[in-house]
């Protein structure tokens, strides 16, 4: 998950928008074919996503990536969450309010 973290905090070939689209529950198209276990060097947005489905990192299903279960959302949630994350963190914790002003409204 370091890997994945570090990809997304240097929003490696805008894998950071991919995670935050993902995040907030919209898949997102990605074309993984022709990439293997053995070829990934995380070099290119493909190849980041690719290996992040390989490691069971994302869910790849009819051209579409998608984050698999809660614990990996929290996960996610977590890395956007960083300080140096900038705008991207103050979204994260402004969402995180919404629910909470909702219920006590």
């Amino acid at each position: 998950m370091n890997e994945v973290a570090d990809c997304v905090e240097h929003n490696v070939d805008e894998v950071r928008e991919d995670i935050v689209r993902m995040v907030s529950g919209l898949p997102v198209e990605a074309d993984l074919t022709g990439y293997s276990v053995i070829e990934q060097e995380m070099n290119s947005r493909d190849e980041i996503l690719s290996a992040m489905v390989v490691y069971g990192f994302l869910l790849y299903h009819d051209g579409f990536l998608s984050i698999p279960n809660h614990e990996l959302m929290e996960k996610y949630q977590g890395v956007l969450a960083r300080e140096s994350m900038g705008a991207v963190k103050q979204i994260v914790d402004s969402s995180k309010e919404m629910p909470a002003k909702s219920i006590s409204a």
